[in-house]
């Protein structure tokens, strides 16, 4: 047989060969962007200092657990996502990415990916008083990346303010609390009067709507109830732009499970009220803030 007999089957095994890389470059790709690392821009001005409009982050999703992707790669389109293994606990001051559920906050929150930083552990009572963090009646230092704006309209526009979780007209942005974060095995006491701020949680936790309230009676699944036992465990977290952030003071309590991971460094940063033509992109760019690690 000659040699050029054998010509066709060389080409079928090196396209072979290309499309087996191509596949498993691909299949690579997608399981360190749905696994391991997320990519996010950063659009407000609420965690500033430690981020500012117009950063680009890398978060480290396997930070705290291991999941499957919650959204087919590369689409908005969501698939359902399941836990393979737990890695540790957040901690305090971390910068983390996370989604709020339906169940605990109005529909209009559940669109974005929110960051903030940890300030309060499951099980720790909170309270801010002016520019200063108490965690169970001790202060806590604040980071150096944390500002007070006084110019901020949340510091001045009290009156449309609403606190969670209590709405307390004596509480203020910079005067909160105190307040406990919920901790797994925590029982708590329902009445007509709390019902109202555990529901969300309870909810959520049952993945339904199941409680009812018939004037003094409460219902759980079609039974009465006086007490609940709390299943996961909750954070509370602030914005580093103390008088700019909508946070905890205002959505509540961040579920461990929520958490998509952890902010690891800038990767990109641009100044995005500088034009982007091709002449005025070197001087939109800010180098100093490109490969800058987050705590």
């Amino acid at each position: 047989m000659s040699a050029q007999a054998y010509k066709p089957a060389v080409k079928k095994k090196s396209k072979l060969k290309i499309f087996l890389f191509v596949l498993i470059f691909f299949l690579t790709l997608i399981i360190i962007k749905g696994i391991f690392l997320g990519a996010y821009h950063i659009t407000s001005s609420s965690m500033r200092n430690a981020l500012i409009e117009g950063d680009f982050v890398l978060v480290k999703k396997s930070s705290y657990q291991i999941k499957t992707p919650d959204k087919f790669p590369f689409t908005p389109f969501k698939i359902p996502s399941f836990r393979i293994f737990k890695r540790q606990k957040p901690e305090r001051n971390d910068v983390v990415v996370f989604k709020m559920n339906e169940f605990l906050v109005d529909t209009s929150l559940t669109e974005y990916d929110l960051v903030k930083r940890i300030i309060a552990l499951p099980g720790e009572t909170v309270q801010l008083k002016d520019r200063s963090v108490f965690i169970n009646d001790e202060e806590i230092n604040n980071p150096s990346t944390v500002t007070f704006n006084l110019n901020s309209p949340f510091f001045y526009n009290k009156a449309e303010q609403k606190f969670y979780p209590f709405n307390d007209k004596t509480w203020k942005i910079n005067f909160y609390g105190p307040v406990k974060v919920p901790q797994r095995g925590d029982t708590i006491q329902i009445n007509p009067k709390n019902i109202s701020i555990w529901q969300p949680i309870i909810n959520y936790e049952s993945g339904g709507k199941f409680i009812n309230v018939e004037g003094t009676v409460i219902t759980y699944k079609g039974r009465p109830i006086t007490e609940y036992i709390i299943q996961k465990d909750y954070y509370f977290v602030l914005g580093d732009n103390r008088f700019e952030s909508v946070d905890s003071r205002f959505f509540g309590f961040v579920p461990e499970d929520e958490i998509i991971g952890k902010v690891w460094m800038i990767y990109w940063s641009i100044n995005p009220n500088i034009e982007t033509g091709f002449w005025d992109f070197f001087n939109a760019l800010r180098f100093d803030r490109i490969t800058k690690s987050i705590y």
